[in-house]
C-alpha cells in the first residue's frame, strides 16, 4: 500500500494542482484560498512555491500551525539521520511516537498525537521513512517558501505548540516578503491542532474575519 508513503513530493502539489482547478471551474468567480493545517500548511507553502512565477494557483494563504523549523532542542544530528536512513531504506516504516522518543505529544488541552489520531478515519500508524525524509526536508526550507510568497498569508499559531514557539513563527513571517499582505495570529492556551482546540472557535473567527476582508479587498 502507498499509504504512508510517497515517492515523490510533487505529486502533494500536483494533487492539490488538480484539485484547484476542479474548484475553478465549478466555482470561476469564487477566490480560491488555500487553508493547511500541520503537514497540510508544509504541502500547500511549498505547492505555491513550485507554481508558476507570476501565476499563483490560488488567491489567498491559511497557515495553521505550520512546522518551520526543527526545535532546538533536536540534535543536529537527528534529522541527517533520518536522511540518510531513507536513502538506505526508503520503504522502512516507523512511527512518529517512535522518532519522538515514545513520548506522548500534547496536540489540544484533552488529546495526545496518538490520541488524536485515532479519532481520524485516515490515521496512518506508521509512516515509511522516505515519507518523513521529504517531511524533514520540508520543514528545512520553509522560510525559502514564505520569502516566495505573492499571495495575502495569515499565519495561525497556538502558544503551546509543541513543535515550534512563537519566536519561530514570527521569525517565519518575517520572511514574507514586505509587500505581500501577512497577518499572524497567536493564541494563548492553544495547542498545535488548532482546527480541534478549545479555541477553535476564535480561530474560526479571526479566519472568517480575514476571509471578508480579503474578499472586499481590504487586506
Amino acid at each position: 500500500t502507498r499509504r504512508g508513503d510517497i515517492g515523490d513530493p510533487k505529486d502533494w502539489y500536483r494533487d492539490l494542482f488538480a484539485f484547484t482547478q476542479l474548484v475553478e471551474e465549478r466555482h470561476p468567480d469564487a477566490k480560491i484560498v488555500w487553508y493547511g493545517e500541520s503537514m497540510g500548511a508544509m504541502i500547500a507553502s511549498h505547492a505555491l512555491r513550485e507554481s508558476p512565477a507570476g501565476d499563483p494557483p490560488c488567491d489567498a494563504l491559511v497557515l495553521s500551525s505550520p512546522i518551520v523549523r526543527f526545535k532546538d532542542d533536536v540534535p543536529f544530528w537527528q534529522p541527517a539521520l533520518v536522511q540518510a536512513a531513507a536513502a538506505t531504506a526508503p520503504l522502512a516504516r516507523v512511527s512518529l511516537e517512535t522518532l519522538a522518543g515514545g513520548d506522548s505529544v500534547q496536540m489540544t488541552q484533552t488529546s495526545t498525537h496518538d490520541q488524536q489520531s485515532e479519532t481520524n478515519s485516515y490515521h496512518i500508524e506508521k509512516h515509511t521513512l522516505r515519507l518523513l525524509g521529504a517531511l524533514g526536508r520540508h520543514i528545512g526550507s520553509m522560510n525559502d517558501c514564505a520569502a516566495a510568497f505573492q499571495v495575502p498569508v495569515l499565519v495561525l499559531h497556538g502558544e503551546h505548540d509543541y513543535f515550534n514557539t512563537d519566536s519561530d513563527m514570527r521569525g517565519f513571517v518575517a520572511h514574507i516578503p514586505a509587500g505581500t499582505p501577512k497577518s499572524y495570529k497567536n493564541y494563548r492556551g492553544a495547542y498545535h491542532l488548532l482546527m480541534y482546540d478549545a479555541k477553535k472557535e476564535k480561530v474560526f473567527r479571526d479566519v472568517e474575519s480575514w476571509l471578508s476582508k480579503l474578499r472586499r479587498d481590504r487586506l
